[in-house]
């Protein structure tokens, strides 16, 4: 698994959704009371713990030497905060198939 951080001074409500009910920049202390699941908090926390973050390791690719290969559909997961070190978190519509009305971080497939 690969995280990708970044810093972000924009307006969460200029963001278009097509899943979620809600953008909203939140301080690292304030995410106990959210509701997300246990490993989202725990990666959220541990990275605004760190002091400095090293640059993240050059992206290596590989391709398969034949045709044979089956797409995977890949998730990614965009951490992002603000000068101020809070983190921007999308609320889940109660109705969503996958952890309906918990708080996440933004993520496309």
């Amino acid at each position: 698994m690969a995280v990708h951080a970044g810093r972000w001074n924009g307006e969460p409500a200029e963001l278009t959704l097509t899943e979620g009910v809600m953008l909203h920049w939140f301080a690292p202390e304030d995410l106990p009371r959210l509701r997300m699941s246990r490993s989202t908090l725990d990666l959220v926390l541990r990275h605004a713990a760190e002091a400095e973050r090293p640059p993240p390791p050059p992206a290596t690719a590989t391709r398969a030497a034949h045709s044979t290969t089956v797409p995977h559909i890949i998730g990614v997961h965009l951490y992002l905060e603000d000068a101020d070190g809070r983190v921007l978190l999308g609320l889940r519509h109660p109705g969503s198939a996958y952890a309906g009305g918990m708080h996440h971080c933004l993520a496309v497939h």
